[in-house]
């Protein structure tokens, strides 16, 4: 016997319904509904999404409308562009849990699987549950430490949650065994047959692919786990995954891929619309070496959606790799991850905080085309340190349509890295250029070498930089190229409207240059330069020596306008950790120093420019 819903009252469903609303969905499921509202909508000016002919909004989206823009006429580009997904609010609270529209099946640690599944005879596993379930019904998984094989999920609109009154640290699901495999899955491919997975809700639990190790930074103890601690592959629609902890992955806490055959992914079973949040990722990665996310975005999946994340694993925060364009990573914190070396210490190369490649194709799933809102991967409002030998960000291999704004990029190798990469690493998916981003209003600082860094003649096209305060990066002595901006390849730059301060100084703290370009085509203007006086070099041309910003004027014939300012540009002190963040083998700020300095012992002092 089961238990109809007794949280379902008719305040609460007027409740539910209200939020419904404003989520904007709707019977029928529209993903473009759905999209809007998981981008908390496009502005009024923006709603018309593509419709018409030649709209503010789709000029806006067009690089050839900014790339004329310089000065006052790229102001009011600017302008619309940071404005044009309305920031929600950066409340680090999760909103309160899912509740059923139906029936509510129970689990316990001293259930049985003979149980009904009531409240007061509650079932042992958490599958015996899912087998009872109809759409619309919930599991309510009770405090405990409940360890399983795997969970694969095979029905649609249904809400796994821990039980009234518990944490996320209160309900811990674990995969037993280790090697290949997870502990959640959802995979469906309607090819052979899978019934499609829609509207799935997970909440406040803590799931993990393996045992708690009293040595988790060993490699050989990190075996004892499971490959992954959730996947999604094939159809998968409106998933969520809420305030949990994900944590105990060889490889990657959260995997997501399409179809595993060509023929699926061409009828469409890919993952769209997934919303991952208030989450804590962290101890996934480092068996295989240099593999591994906390959140893996993999081939053909459509719009996601990370957002008050809290990501520290060993490999990357999130990675994506041959996804469609127009997902969103927003108000994240994307801290410290150390990587491994060959012997599986994690004093071995660090990893990218967000690394988007091979991300270029047009979501079949929503209107419009390439550049069109719903078709640009935006990454905004997130706080990105502690990388010591890679990127913050790492955009590369064919990646285009990029929106970077209103991010805090410090304490890594490199701010952030723009290359193409080699020819076999992206043909024949794509011509092999990687363009298309704005970079808009972010604040580069403190890092080891470079705010950012640009590689490969062709790899680099369409970039505007626009608004961002670059200072007090290139704090190291080193025989390569350090500085704010390190543009060494690509062309169609627009580089306007930003401060520049004190960066690519050497050992004794002395700045050598600001900005280091080699490019074919550059437009910059606008900027302001702090310096202690004149004669400090501003740029280094190509392979000459630096010059001062008179010299770079006259040489280059940009920056006519820009101006020099005396002094030091102070900034922001960097944020506080959130104070959230408090589990037993996190690693704390004292290691990301310890390894810089073991780095500098051994004289290395980062990767890649």
């Amino acid at each position: 016997m089961s238990v109809e819903n007794p949280e379902r009252s008719p305040r609460a469903s007027q409740a539910q319904a209200g939020a419904s609303a404003r989520e904007g969905l709707s019977e029928e499921g529209s993903a473009r509904r759905n999209f809007l509202a998981h981008v908390g909508r496009w502005g009024a000016g923006l709603a018309v999404f593509g419709l018409g002919s030649e709209t503010a909004m789709q000029a806006l989206f067009k690089r050839s409308a900014l790339s004329s823009a310089v000065g006052a006429g790229l102001d009011s580009q600017r302008t619309l562009l940071s404005g044009s997904l309305p920031p929600i609010p950066a409340d680090q609270n999760p909103p309160p849990p899912p509740v059923p529209t139906g029936t509510i099946y129970w689990v316990a640690m001293n259930g049985s699987d003979r149980n009904s599944g009531t409240e007061a005879s509650p079932f042992a596993t958490v599958m015996r549950a899912h087998d009872a379930c109809n759409a619309g019904d919930g599991i309510y998984v009770k405090a405990g430490h409940y360890v399983s094989g795997e969970l694969t999920w095979k029905k649609s609109n249904l809400i796994l949650r821990g039980a009234p009154g518990t944490t996320r640290e209160d309900v811990i699901l674990e995969r037993s065994g280790s090697g290949s495999g997870q502990l959640l899955r959802f995979r469906s491919d309607r090819i052979n047959g899978d019934t499609p997975l829609e509207n799935i809700h997970v909440y406040g639990l803590t799931l993990q692919g393996g045992v708690e190790l009293s040595d988790p930074w060993s490699k050989e103890n990190r075996e004892a786990w499971r490959r992954e601690v959730v996947t999604i592959t094939g159809y998968m629609r409106d998933l969520k995954i809420i305030n949990c902890i994900v944590r105990h992955a060889q490889n990657r806490g959260i995997f997501n891929t399409g179809s595993i055959s060509s023929e699926g992914r061409a009828n469409g079973d890919f993952p769209h619309n997934l919303e991952y949040a208030y989450n804590n990722i962290y101890h996934t990665g480092g068996v295989i070496r240099n593999a591994g996310a906390d959140i893996s975005l993999g081939a053909d999946v459509g719009f996601v959606h990370v957002h008050h994340c809290e990501l520290h694993g060993e490999v990357d925060g999130i990675v994506t790799a041959n996804q469609f364009v127009g997902s969103l990573f927003e108000y994240n914190h994307v801290f410290d991850h150390l990587g491994w070396n060959q012997q599986g210490d994690r004093d071995g190369d660090s990893e990218d905080g967000i690394d988007i490649k091979r991300c270029y194709k047009s979501n079949p799933l929503l209107p419009g085309s390439a550049g069109d809102p719903g078709h640009r991967t935006i990454v905004r409002n997130n706080v990105i340190h502690g990388h010591p030998y890679q990127f913050g960000i790492n955009i590369q291999f064919g990646t285009q349509h990029v929106d970077i704004y209103g991010n805090k990029v410090y304490d890594n190798g490199t701010g952030m890295f723009i290359r193409r990469g080699s020819d076999t690493q992206v043909r024949p998916r794509n011509t092999g250029w990687t363009g298309h981003i704005n970079i808009t209003d972010n604040d580069f600082h403190d890092n080891l070498r470079n705010a950012i860094v640009t590689l490969d003649a062709d790899g680099a096209n369409h970039i505007l930089i626009d608004g961002n305060r670059f200072y007090d990066n290139g704090g190291t002595s080193s025989p390569q190229i350090v500085a704010g901006l390190n543009l060494r390849g690509g062309k169609d730059f627009t580089i306007t409207n930003n401060i520049i301060s004190n960066n690519g100084q050497s050992q004794s703290g002395k700045p050598q240059y600001y900005i280091a370009i080699s490019l074919s085509e550059i437009r910059s203007n606008n900027n302001t330069f702090y310096l202690p006086d004149t004669s400090f070099n501003v740029a280094r041309i190509g392979s000459n020596s630096p010059t001062t910003l008179s010299g770079w004027q006259s040489a280059s014939g940009q920056d006519k306008d820009s101006k020099q300012v005396s002094g030091r540009y102070q900034g922001a002190s960097p944020p506080q950790r959130p104070a959230r963040i408090e589990v037993t083998g996190v690693r704390r700020r004292s290691d990301t120093e310890r390894v810089l300095a073991s780095s500098q012992r051994r004289g290395k002092t980062g990767l890649h420019g």
